[in-house]
């Protein structure tokens, strides 16, 4: 019986930033410097991984949490955070995976994490709070490429640990290192292989799911995409809101990262954007990023060269939008297990919780409860009319 996860990140992507600048602006965007303490500094990361890669900053003496995310060229923060920053006189423009495009203005700022300083960092400035409000991951900015490419990063996921280090981590206990190039110096990739073909995909720890094809790239190998099961709903999350597009999902039986982390009968998510590698992948076993070098491995995995990945994600439920206390099916597969449902439909029982007039914390309970199922009774109301499922 597949396990049932559905949460509001089902299909959650970070805004990903490309820059097309004048080389004086493109110049400032790479700016900043670090002062370590050791050769190779140790860090507590906060919160589980399985909730993303996130670590304590000190700005100015106060704390806050930013997440990690290899998929962000540009760092972020807050706009609503009482932090002092540096206007550089540079607008630039953004964009997500998905093309919606934004012009930001540019800051600098210093900042900590544990003793060591980070100095004159180029950030802009974004709301975070539909992102927050919906995910019940509670952050105050992301560290994105141009903070993580001048370091190497080392994560020990059984301890809850991060190093970074400007000297490349050792691969003794990891496997063969796996090749890092760039786009645009801004986006790191790495090879995929099928079929004794290759193409490349976009490392994305701030992508909460496993593997995002583009649909040119599926449709170069297999002629069924029109046959393949369609979502239904608000598909992903960005910084700009909620993302409706066609997309589609296919199980692919070998596909290797690199040349030998296998991926054997994984489930992919197709789209028209640009195909992505998230942290249901990359935090799957302890991993080093040796950005310096361009490289970077997993652990080894005595018992096999598989890479383990959790079940796909089947639906979704997000807060309704005109009223926070309420909770709607936003996203689920056209399949024959959900021909009844409809999105929309709001959510007013699920198992023995009343969600029909659902607070904050009651909702991101709600949400680690549904993590933990395999299977859920929940009634939903269309209309004036109440319907009763069980889902397996």
């Amino acid at each position: 019986m597949k396990n049932i996860f559905f949460c509001c990140i089902l299909l959650f992507g970070f805004t990903k930033f490309l820059f097309s600048q004048e080389q004086n602006d493109f110049e400032k965007i790479l700016d900043g410097s670090i002062l370590l303490k050791n050769d190779i500094e140790y860090y507590n990361i906060v919160d589980n991984i399985e909730n993303g890669l996130f670590v304590e900053v000190k700005i100015d003496n106060k704390s806050y949490k930013f997440l990690v995310d290899t998929g962000a060229s540009l760092s972020l923060i807050h706009d609503d955070l009482d932090i002092k920053m540096e206007p550089s006189n540079t607008k630039i423009l953004t964009a997500d995976n998905f093309g919606r495009e934004t012009e930001k203005e540019l800051f600098k700022a210093d900042f900590y994490i544990g003793e060591n300083l980070f100095k004159g960092f180029s950030f802009i400035k974004q709301d975070f709070s539909s992102l927050r409000e919906n995910s019940c991951l509670n952050f105050d900015g992301i560290l994105g490429i141009n903070v993580l490419k001048k370091l190497n990063w080392k994560i020990i996921k059984e301890d809850n640990k991060l190093l970074f280090s400007k000297q490349p981590f050792s691969y003794v206990g990891f496997e063969n290192p796996i090749e890092i190039k760039w786009y645009n110096y801004f986006v790191p990739l790495v090879e995929l292989n099928f079929n004794k073909s290759n193409f490349f995909a976009s490392l994305d720890t701030g992508f909460f799911g496993k593997i995002k094809l583009s649909e040119e790239i599926y449709n170069s190998y297999f002629d069924n995409y029109k046959k393949l099961v369609k979502g239904k709903g608000q598909s992903f999350y960005s910084m700009y809101g909620k993302v409706e597009t066609d997309v589609r999902k296919a199980n692919i039986k070998n596909l290797s990262l690199g040349k030998s982390y296998v991926l054997q009968d994984i489930v992919v998510i197709i789209d028209k954007s640009k195909p992505l590698i998230g942290k249901d992948i990359l935090f799957s076993r302890s991993l080093i990023f040796n950005f310096l070098n361009n490289e970077m491995a997993f652990k080894k995995n005595e018992e096999s060269n598989q890479i383990v990945t959790k079940v796909n994600s089947n639906f979704k439920v997000c807060r309704t939008g005109q009223n926070n206390q309420e909770i709607e099916l936003c996203f689920f597969w056209d399949e024959n297990k959900y021909r009844d449902l409809k999105i929309g439909d709001k959510i007013i029982k699920i198992d023995n919780f009343d969600t029909s007039n659902i607070t904050d914390d009651e909702y991101c309970n709600l949400l680690s409860y549904l993590r933990t199922k395999q299977s859920l009774n929940i009634t939903v109301k269309r209309g004036n009319k109440n319907f009763e499922y069980t889902l397996n």
